[in-house]
């Protein structure tokens, strides 16, 4: 079965589940399979290892009896969150910390007023503590235990935190989630950053920080001009991708059993590893300029191995079971 075939199978199924989150279930069977074919397996296979049809479609409709929806109000033909007003400073601020449990996360910016949590909490289901002391903000949420298998996990669940951060805040930022994915984008002032989640991606455009953590398992990294002075990116079990990212000190993008794509780099000190996957993309620079170690197993390579003295830049490229293609433009 192809890709277009199981989606409109599925959704066929899943027709009184509401659409945003049949949207977020598509999103990430896409993610999987995407996954799936950089590690060089089959299509159709991938989606056989998911199960038949019926069975998926039966066991997220009955979590999703299970667990509820929060209220709705109807605004013409649309369907709208009903959010708590939010959870938000009212101090000057220099330390944001926000952790949930399978709960979606975004970070957008905000041109003016405070920092603030947007969610929704339900009853019996969510549990939320907030607390602001000497400069730090916090928030968390907490999950009561659903059964080992539930749709959440399956597609990373509808529920979504939002975090609105002033655009000019120059704090600290640190975002955790688990099973469920992060975006930001449009920061461009913060000191340090964390974003840490697992079985889910990561996603951060337009981003400057001077240095940032950016963290998760079995999941691909999608990063889009970055800037900074220090940068680390791991997962494992999926892609690593970073277009247009310029990091002075350092920039590491690692990852195992997945790709590593870099296009448009630009540091002093890059890595770029994995294993069972490709090294591939571009560096602005001089390749004399660079002390290059590079080495792959069972795939081509078209770096050499250098080091002189007078080269002040490095570069290390390595993987196993895949190819290094990785070209110098100026």
């Amino acid at each position: 079965m192809k890709q277009e075939e199981f989606y409109n199978k599925l959704m066929e199924q899943l027709s009184e589940i509401p659409d945003m989150d049949k949207d977020q279930l598509k999103e990430y069977y896409q993610e999987l399979i995407c996954d799936g074919l950089e590690q060089g397996r089959d299509e159709e296979n991938i989606i056989a290892g998911f199960g038949t049809i019926e069975s998926i479609a039966k066991r997220i409709k009955e979590e999703y009896r299970e667990i509820g929806r929060p209220k709705q109000t109807q605004t013409n033909t649309e369907q709208e969150y009903v959010h708590n007003p939010g959870y938000a400073s009212t101090t000057p601020i220099h330390t944001i910390n926000v952790e949930a449990e399978n709960v979606r996360i975004e970070v957008i910016p905000v041109t003016s007023g405070t920092i603030r949590v947007l969610f929704n909490p339900r009853e019996n289901c969510d549990y939320v503590t907030f607390s602001e002391h000497d400069g730090e903000f916090n928030f968390r949420h907490t999950m009561r235990n659903f059964l080992s298998w539930n749709w959440r996990s399956l597609f990373h669940g509808p529920w979504i935190l939002t975090l609105e951060v002033p655009v000019d805040f120059a704090g600290n930022l640190r975002v955790k989630s688990s099973n469920a994915a992060i975006s930001v984008n449009g920061l461009k002032h913060l000191a340090n950053s964390q974003f840490i989640t697992s079985n889910a991606r990561i996603r951060v455009d337009n981003f400057h920080c001077n240095s940032a953590l950016i963290q998760s398992t079995n999941a691909s990294l999608d990063l889009n001009n970055l800037s900074g002075d220090q940068l680390e990116a791991v997962t494992n079990n999926g892609r690593v991708t970073a277009y247009g990212c310029t990091f002075t000190f350092g920039l590491l993008l690692s990852t195992r059993n997945g790709a590593v794509e870099g296009n448009n780099l630009i540091g002093d000190n890059i890595v770029m590893k994995t294993s069972n996957g490709a090294v591939r993309g571009s560096i602005i620079g001089d390749i004399r300029d660079y002390s290059i170690q590079s080495h792959t197993v069972n795939g081509s390579n078209n770096l050499p191995n250098c080091n002189y003295p007078d080269q002040k830049k490095h570069l290390v490229a390595k993987t196993s079971n895949g190819r290094i293609d990785v070209a110098f433009i100026r």
